[in-house]
């Protein structure tokens, strides 16, 4: 039940109380069967707050701050999907999805939309884009889909998470 006070677009959702954490580390047991979630975004308050919001339904998440932190993870590990904001220092979105020869599922959370020339450039990986601000059940279901195509034999479709 919906108290008349209560923002309807989760603007004011936080995070429970026992799943506050230090910057940079899980609260996901490690699980080798976990689906993996890369957060880029420059925004530490922001990138925190997506990491926690899909830390909580247990993916394993790993952060960066910009598109070059995101390129070294890249290359060194596998992410089952991709969280990425387009305008960033250093190395923006687009830039690194045009540096990627294999890119994860992309689920653009951006203050800006996807220009035609990018999602044309990113093919087939850029599986939903979001405008900032989202809910964080927004962010929970475009994860889940973008998981249903990076593991489809793993995950209930039926599952709204």
């Amino acid at each position: 039940m919906n108290n008349a006070s209560e923002p309807l677009d989760g603007s004011d959702w936080r995070p429970p109380a026992w799943s506050r954490r230090a910057a940079g580390t899980s609260l996901a047991p490690e699980n080798p069967n976990a689906v993996t979630v890369l957060v880029v975004e420059d925004d530490r308050d922001l990138r925190c707050s997506e990491a926690d919001i899909l830390r909580t339904v247990g993916y394993t998440v790993t952060e960066a701050s910009d598109g070059g932190d995101a390129l070294s993870l890249l290359s060194t590990m596998h992410f089952d999907v991709m969280v990425l904001d387009l305008n960033m220092p250093r190395l923006d979105g687009p830039a690194l999805l045009g540096l990627l020869r294999r890119s994860p599922p992309v689920v653009v959370v951006s203050a800006q939309g996807v220009e035609k020339e990018v999602y044309q450039e990113a093919g087939s990986v850029i599986v939903s884009w979001m405008r900032k601000p989202v809910t964080p059940e927004e962010l929970l279901q475009a994860v889940a889909r973008a998981v249903v195509i990076e593991r489809p034999s793993s995950i209930d479709p039926a599952s709204p998470y």
